[in-house]
């Protein structure tokens, strides 16, 4: 009896903690995202900001974001989401430096958020689809010990 019950739990467990890597396999977290593939823009009072998102594969989404003020681009980033040893990322370079890596913490048909609190700014990166079809996107966190946000409006380009 205590063998049978010991059995039926093992059975159990197993199950359950394969059910749960399942949901949280990357190539489904990716399926979840692939609404953020595409050509992005917005605009303010002074400057147009730019995202374009390419799925490479199943597991690598590659992007690119610039800001232009009067026809001259300002800030360049090429960005990536994908698999570091088994954890989803976005990882952004600016330029010639070191990548930076975000761990993805959320995702889902309408919201993706990462987040590395050791960064110096942003700690977090949020993008939400809005049911109109445009992105909002923002980037937060501390610098200086205040909190700051930046926003971002995107429509998609045809």
């Amino acid at each position: 009896m205590k063998n049978g019950v010991c059995l039926l739990l093992f059975m159990i467990l197993t199950v359950s903690s394969c059910k749960k890597n399942e949901l949280k396999s990357p190539r489904q977290e990716f399926a979840r995202m692939s609404w953020i593939v595409g050509s992005w823009e917005g605009r303010d009072s002074n400057s147009v900001y730019f995202e374009e998102w390419k799925q490479t594969n199943n597991e690598l989404f590659e992007g690119l974001a610039t800001i232009t003020i009067k026809g001259d681009t300002v800030f360049s980033e090429h960005v990536t989401i994908e698999v570091i040893d088994s954890v989803v990322v976005y990882r952004v370079v600016i330029g010639k430096n070191e990548p930076v890596l975000f761990k993805l913490i959320s995702a889902d048909e309408q919201m993706i958020s990462f987040s590395n609190p050791q960064h110096d700014f942003p700690q977090n990166i949020t993008y939400q689809l809005k049911p109109d079809g445009s992105l909002y996107a923002y980037v937060d966190g501390l610098i200086s010990k205040k909190y700051r946000k930046d926003e971002f409006y995107y429509n998609r380009k045809k």
